[in-house]
């Protein structure tokens, strides 16, 4: 039968290529292929030397929260409020507030979402001007604080993704570059 043919062949597709189903040798190199290309790291650029992204694409700044410095990322994608973590109001014993009822975050990933349930009102110091602001509480891996669209439109700010930079200006004040 053609199926038990040793010359018939099936072509296998993956990201490494297509390879034979025979010999085992091939497809185990093949696979070792696959690994050693999944551990190279992300590279940007379409030049023939891809250049490696060691720059984070993150805009942080540093923020101090009733009194305590917070690792605050700037996030004009972020809409609708600005968030807090969970674990720092914990640590800094900042007073929840229940919302009757929850709201929803709709995150990137189609499908995910998460459910807040509490705030906060805060004392936000922004290098010197400082403001009461309300955030809603969150389970943040990686930061503090997130300033979205709230924060940003009602300071003015300007973000210069070249430099890196965030500058403000809040109400009946000169604009200055936030650090």
């Amino acid at each position: 039968m053609l199926k038990d043919c040793p010359d018939r062949k099936r072509k296998i597709s993956s990201a490494a290529g297509t390879l034979d189903e025979e010999p085992a040798s091939k497809i185990k190199t093949a696979a070792q292929s696959i690994v050693q290309k999944a551990a190279v790291p992300p590279t940007k650029g379409l030049g023939a030397t891809p250049v490696l992204d060691s720059v984070k694409e993150h805009l942080l700044v540093t923020t101090k929260v009733n009194d305590q410095i917070a690792k605050t990322l700037v996030d004009q994608q972020t809409a609708g409020a600005d968030l807090i973590s969970s674990i720092f109001c914990t640590l800094h014993k900042i007073p929840l507030h229940k919302m009757n009822p929850p709201v929803t975050l709709q995150m990137t990933m189609k499908g995910s979402r998460g459910s807040l349930t509490h705030y906060v009102i805060v004392q936000l110091d922004w290098l010197g001007y400082l403001e009461e602001r309300t955030m809603l509480v969150a389970t943040l891996k990686d930061w503090d604080i997130i300033l979205g669209s709230p924060a940003l439109r009602d300071m003015k700010a300007v973000i210069n993704m070249g430099t890196m930079t965030v500058s403000i200006q809040p109400p009946e004040e000169a604009r200055f570059t936030l650090q």
